[in-house]
């Protein structure tokens, strides 16, 4: 390969890194949630939608979970919509969510639906190996969290 050819491939290669960095920077920041079905039939034609974000979960059974992830940069409104047969709720909003802070705190939001009710707090996000990996660096340095005590 010539001179001129690896810095041309260079170059490009620089310049992707560059726009995925712009657009990760304009889609805002990652709020996760985690719905659960905590009634005894299956939550049907589940949507849920956050700013200009909107995820079609579909069917959610009996004792299951679904992960989504909604992306923006100020709080907002989510707006979950489904049918379950026994529950009178054919829908519900949740003001006040900001993925900023959910993001930068490493939490997210869970939302249980029962049966004439719906419960929301939240937890502790599970992190992915990477993340795992940088907190243990970081406590063994002394800079993060409480480190993991067993007896």
């Amino acid at each position: 390969m010539s001179r001129r050819a690896r810095i041309v491939l260079a170059c490009l290669v620089a310049l992707a890194v560059g726009l995925e960095v712009a657009v990760r920077s304009f889609r805002g920041a990652p709020g996760k949630i985690l719905i659960r079905n905590d009634g005894s039939t299956p939550v049907e034609g589940l949507i849920v939608r956050f700013g200009t974000t909107e995820a079609a979960v579909g069917r959610l059974e009996a004792g299951g979970s679904e992960r989504v992830r909604l992306d923006g940069d100020a709080p907002g409104t989510i707006n979950l919509k489904f049918t379950q047969r026994g529950n009178p709720l054919n829908g519900f909003q949740i003001e006040g969510f900001d993925p900023r802070e959910v993001a930068t705190r490493g939490t997210r939001m869970v939302i249980e639906i029962r049966p004439g009710e719906v419960a929301r707090y939240m937890d502790d996000d599970d992190p992915s190996p990477a993340g795992q990996l940088r907190d243990r660096v970081l406590t063994w340095l002394g800079i993060g969290g409480e480190p993991d005590v067993t007896n």
